[in-house]
Order: C-alpha cells, then structure tokens, then sequence
C-alpha cells in the first residue's frame, strides 16, 4: 500500500489596496468591489475567493495470487481524494443574460478511483538435439498475459460532482460543469473507461556441452 498526501494554499493577483488585508486572511467572508486583474470594470468579491487552497490524497495498492500454483492473479486499486473548504455554484443571470459564479463556503471532498487485474502464466517446451557430437537442448517459454482496467464516470449524479447549469436566455441548452473546476487540484474526471489487454511473450533458451 502507498498512500501519498499533497497541501496547497496560493493567494492570486489582487490589487494593492487589498493585498495586505487579504495577505494572512485566507477565510476574509468580505465583499469587496474593484476593478480585479481581467476585469474592465468594478466587480463583487468574496475576500476568500481569492485564494486557491486543498488537499490531495492518493492511494494505491496491489498484490499478487497464486492460483493453482501456476497462476499469477494480480488485483490493484488506486485512488485520489480532493479536500477543500469552498466549491464553485454556476447560475444564469437574467439582468447580464450570462452564467455566473460563485463560491460556496464549506467543507467539501471528493473521490476517483480505478481498479485493474491481471492474469499470467508460463508454458514450457523443451526439444533436444539427439544427432550431435554435443548434447544440445533447447527451452521455449511461452508467458500470455490478459488485464482489465475500469474507471467510473464520475459525472454522474450518484457521485454529485457534477451540475448543470442554464446557457442560454430561452432556457433550452445546460451545461454542466464541476463544483470542483476552481479548485487548486481540480477533482474527479468525466468519462467512464474500461480495456482489456493481451500480450504473449517468448523467450528461447539454448544448453550445450560436450558427451
């Protein structure tokens, strides 16, 4: 088992007038209206939105069984966990015809995780050579393999990562989007992945010596 553990807090560009109320201020619930770094003009923050913080965990695991004494089984499982104390709320706004954002203060976490196994043995073939003035053998190995990895996908609404959001003014196109796009690590991905793989190796082996 492995097991590995990440933290990270940044403070983003902001104005010099808020720099140093914000500097050692990571959980200011202020509203503050500025012209920010990418804006034209004055906007409404949160003091705590300007930080990007989190943690990050990993996980991962493996072993190997025997199977009719043979046989190498080999399951593994791995995953990533996401820590944070705010995520992102998306909503349309009629008086600016555009979707929005904004920060849910709060505890929030999140996991992904993917699981494989694999199978694998080996063959022998043995042929010596019988009419020679040395006694020559020779060894095939045949190794096959066959694995299986599977994801989820984790937009879906059994997790509650995922929302969807109004795009358009007639309310007829939704996006969806994740509650943990803003975060410093991200969150779990979208997509639901599943393969199979095969492989067969051989190795030829030669012994000789002298009757």
């Amino acid at each position: 088992i492995t097991y590995n553990m990440n933290a990270r807090n940044s403070l983003e560009t902001v104005p010099d007038t808020l720099l140093g109320t914000l500097l050692f201020n990571w959980q200011d619930s202020n509203d503050y209206f500025e012209v920010f770094a990418g804006d034209t003009i004055p906007t409404r923050r949160v003091g705590s939105s300007f930080y990007r913080n989190g943690m990050q965990h990993r996980l991962s695991s493996g072993t190997t069984i025997k199977l009719f004494k043979n046989i190498n089984i080999t399951p593994s499982f791995s995953s990533i966990g996401y820590w944070y104390t705010s995520t992102t709320e998306k909503f349309w706004n009629e008086a600016e015809n555009r979707i929005e954002d904004r920060q849910v203060r709060g505890f929030a976490q999140g996991y992904e995780y993917s699981t494989s196994v694999s199978a694998s043995t080996n063959f022998y073939g043995i042929y010596q050579l019988t009419k020679s003035k040395r006694e020559i053998a020779f060894r095939q190995r045949f190794s096959p393999s066959v694995g299986y990895n599977y994801r989820p996908d984790f937009s879906e609404d059994r997790f509650g990562y995922y929302r969807t959001v109004q795009a358009d003014s007639a309310a007829t196109r939704f996006e969806t989007y994740s509650i943990f796009e803003d975060g410093i690590y991200r969150g779990p991905g979208k997509g639901e992945s599943q393969s199979m793989s095969f492989s067969l190796s051989s190795v030829i082996e030669m012994k000789y010596r002298k009757k």
